[in-house]
């Protein structure tokens, strides 16, 4: 799979008008991890009452499910909907405005 984002992307969260209880398998959303005190982007792969499980794009290096775990939905910050603008490969790579899938 592509990833669907690289390092250097700006992304729009909506952080007001998603559904918590609506969460797909797929979906980009943000979320804050306790045990290393930051926030993750990654892709949703399974979800659950409250829960959901995810995994990032690029497999070799991501920090794996079973270092992150499951996570609460009270956890969620909120969803990804777009790529505003690649700060790191602007000039080669331009990605402005453009819808996450």
């Amino acid at each position: 799979m592509k990833p669907a984002l690289i390092p250097g992307d700006i992304v729009m969260v909506d952080t007001k008008h998603y559904d918590r209880t609506k969460l797909m398998k797929n979906d980009i959303v943000v979320f804050y991890h306790d045990k290393y005190e930051m926030n993750f982007v990654k892709r949703i792969k399974n979800t659950s009452e409250n829960r959901f499980t995810v995994v990032g794009d690029n497999i070799r290096e991501t920090i794996s499910i079973d270092q992150i775990g499951v996570i609460n939905n009270q956890a969620l910050k909120g969803k990804v909907t777009a790529v505003l603008i690649n700060t790191r490969h602007f000039c080669s790579h331009p990605r402005v405005l453009r819808e996450v899938k």
